[in-house]
């Protein structure tokens, strides 16, 4: 039997259609060859759509004769390459002395069925995503395929699918990142927080540390939650924040005021501290150290990304706190 095996290993649709015991299989399976065929089909995966094909070929072979002409052959050939990618062609059915002109055009039909299957299962394909991120201290603008672009933040990072892009433009966004969407098919933005769908739009979304943020300034914003259950539409002017699958009221917003990050400003009213120097250690990639509580102080202020002596005393003094820079580290104490 081990023979038997390694010689169905090597075979090919023809060489199926053609063996006796596989045959016997499919017109009239018993326990015996039932048990081989799935067995072997369980174990050699990569034949089973030639398996299909096959079997497919021989049922054909078994009902009343088709009648395929010589050119409709041809065209079966042609299209069903034009069908594959060039990694993927058919290797058409050499011919044999042994082989009738009409078992040929049997063979033609088996393979109609056999590039269908191919075709259709072109969507069960799984490819790579691909990642694009912006390092911690530096923020990243890129293009997506259509022309839509995203401007990551500093520590952000965003994934999409190149091959299916056309399809499904979907990209999955860890961090905050600003977006200018080309006009189209929808297009949607997933964070582990929400979701963000548009058309054709501008938006900023913010996705961090349990809460996200989205700022609507052009076209129109559908945020909805992971569970679908909650969702607002959002017009140029307004956004909306999400936390433990809750949608707040939108709010109004002045677009000089929003996604200043764009241009190394960070603005902030009534802010966590906590956030803001967590935003600090993204843009200069440092660590601050905080060595007072600092727990139930909000920040409302600016600090820019291009100068950390300007940037620690525009955010320590109204805070009435001392800082002190160690290489990469940041000591921030009380005054």
């Amino acid at each position: 039997m081990a023979e038997e095996i390694n010689k169905y290993i090597d075979y090919g649709l023809e060489d199926f259609a053609q063996d006796e015991y596989f045959c016997k299989w499919v017109k009239n399976p018993s326990g015996e060859n039932r048990s081989f065929w799935e067995g072997f089909i369980r174990n050699h995966e990569e034949k089973k759509i030639l398996i299909d094909a096959a079997r497919k070929l021989v049922l054909l072979t078994t009902t009343k004769e088709a009648e395929i002409s010589d050119s409709q052959i041809n065209n079966i050939w042609k299209g069903i390459e034009a069908g594959m990618g060039e990694e993927t062609k058919v290797v058409k059915i050499g011919s044999r002395s042994s082989i009738s002109k009409n078992w040929y055009k049997f063979a033609a039909a088996a393979v109609i069925l056999l590039g269908v299957f191919f075709v259709l299962n072109q969507n069960e394909v799984e490819y790579s995503p691909k990642l694009v991120k912006a390092d911690i201290g530096k923020q990243f603008d890129f293009e997506l395929p259509d022309g839509s672009t995203v401007k990551l933040n500093a520590g952000s990072e965003i994934s999409f699918t190149k091959e299916t892009w056309n399809e499904n433009r979907i990209v999955n966004l860890k961090g905050e990142g600003f977006f200018e969407v080309e006009k189209g098919s929808k297009f949607s933005v997933i964070t582990n927080l929400g979701t963000v769908e548009v058309l054709g739009t501008s938006f900023n979304v913010f996705a961090r540390e349990g809460k996200m943020e989205v700022d609507c300034f052009t076209g129109k914003v559908k945020v909805s939650t992971p569970d679908k259950v909650n969702s607002k539409l959002l017009t140029p002017g307004l956004g909306v924040k999400v936390a433990e699958k809750q949608i707040s009221e939108t709010y109004k917003f002045e677009e000089e005021e929003k996604a200043t990050w764009r241009a190394g400003e960070f603005n902030y009213d009534d802010k966590p501290l906590q956030e803001v120097f967590s935003e600090l250690e993204r843009q200069y990639n440092l660590k601050v150290e905080i060595n007072t509580d600092i727990s139930d102080k909000k920040y409302t202020g600016v600090f820019t990304n291009d100068d950390l002596g300007v940037a620690l005393e525009m955010i320590c003094f109204p805070m009435e706190l001392n800082y002190n820079v160690e290489g990469n580290q940041v000591k921030i104490t009380k005054e």
